[in-house]
């Protein structure tokens, strides 16, 4: 009798081994917990897959809901919202780091409601029905804190999200293509001096401002800021890709740090941008490389009406988009200096245009492959420097200019 009860102990430890095994095998097992609704997930997380929780604690906060997947070692979450007027993405969760922010379309809405990278585009309207972020469509919250560690933000990562102010980490690497696409951030926090920001990584958002470490040394990748609300800009000390602010047409102040030794402006860079009027270098800039690209009496969108040099050193030149050095033009309206600088030495030799052809200055045109090359009759024309080419397309006259 001892021998079968030891032997019915033994067969019950036996078989609660067994499904201990099991539970610890089978990766992102979600359970809820009833009331508390903490929904505490056992075992390893599974690569990629996709959880969902609902009223949770993670540290000393609370959270409504949350959406998220384990990348490599780490959490990448695709969605957190809360009551609470300030957002903070937690530095760790579930016993793992948090790397990550964002994801496809198709990992930010598992259901495929509303494809965020769809070809056709979505409304704000349909956004509404799809919030990541904010608990409704009347929420706003007043800032969301990134936590230190979390190293990238990506795919659609903060589209379409509703708040003042976002703070970006130090430890942040990459802002990802379109992250922040359509969002409704008015300004952006940025620790980080390496971090790369994709290419239209604002493209069409309400941003106002985005504040940049004094020594910056990351990237801004083409159209960074592409039909954004930005209306201010302070200048990092990098060469930057090309048509980063183009089409914004509430920027009216762009900033230089003092002593930077060469700023390099793009050609086409502020094309239609109409409230800004002129740039300001400071009196220890040593050199500006200033684009080509169109600007003319008749064609003022094209660029930045007056240039204006604070100090007597500071180098002017005009160069083509591939950073060839065009002799006495330049493409603004006017060149403000002080008496015998070197930015006026240079305007009293140099010269604008006052008239550019449609076809120089807005339309594009095709090339043999048909591909469209915009401004490139503009272009031909600065590189052959041939003004009998170009008669009644483009009309030369010399440089506005007043001594201080």
């Amino acid at each position: 009798m001892e021998l079968k009860v030891n032997q019915i102990k033994w067969n019950a430890i036996c078989l609660m081994a067994a499904m201990v095994l099991m539970l610890c095998s089978c990766g992102g097992t979600q359970e809820q917990s009833g009331s508390r609704g903490t929904g505490a997930v056992t075992g390893r997380l599974a690569e990629g897959k996709i959880m969902e929780e609902t009223g949770l604690d993670i540290g000393e906060r609370h959270y409504e809901w949350i959406r998220y997947c384990r990348d490599g070692e780490g959490i990448r979450i695709l969605g957190l919202r809360t009551k609470d007027d300030t957002l903070i993405v937690p530095a760790e969760f579930r016993g793992y780091p948090v790397c990550g922010i964002g994801g496809t379309g198709e990992e930010m809405d598992p259901k495929g409601t509303y494809y965020l990278n769809s070809e056709d585009g979505i409304t704000y309207s349909d956004m509404k029905k799809l919030l990541p972020w904010n608990l409704d469509s009347e929420q706003r919250l007043k800032k969301i804190i990134v936590s230190e560690g979390i190293r990238k933000i990506v795919g659609a990562g903060f589209a379409w999200v509703m708040a003042d102010q976002v703070d970006l980490p130090e430890s942040l690497t990459l802002i990802d293509e379109f992250s922040f696409t359509h969002s409704r951030v008015g300004k952006v926090v940025l620790k980080s001096k390496t971090a790369s920001l994709g290419c239209g990584a604002f493209w069409g958002s309400k941003l106002k401002e985005i504040v940049l470490p004094d020594d910056f040394q990351g990237e801004i990748d083409l159209e960074c800021f592409w039909q954004s609300s930005i209306e201010t800009f302070q200048w990092p000390a990098i060469k930057m890709k090309y048509y980063i602010f183009g089409n914004c047409k509430k920027l009216k102040e762009i900033t230089f740090p003092e002593n930077q030794k060469k700023i390099e402006i793009s050609d086409n860079e502020f094309i239609d941008c109409p409230k800004l009027k002129k740039l300001i270098f400071p009196a220890s800039t040593g050199e500006v490389r200033y684009g080509h690209g169109p600007y003319a009496d008749n064609y003022k969108e094209g660029g930045v009406e007056t240039l204006v040099f604070l100090g007597k050193d500071t180098k002017l030149v005009c160069c083509d988009d591939e950073g060839r050095e065009i002799p006495s033009y330049i493409p603004a309206g006017k060149i403000i200096a002080p008496k015998g600088s070197k930015a006026i030495r240079f305007a009293k030799k140099a010269k604008k245009a006052s008239y550019l052809a449609p076809d120089v200055s807005g339309a594009a045109t095709e090339n043999e492959n048909g591909d469209d090359e915009c401004y490139q009759p503009l272009d031909n024309y600065m590189k052959a420097a041939g003004e009998k080419a170009y008669k009644g397309k483009i009309k030369l006259v010399p440089v506005e200019y007043e001594e201080r």
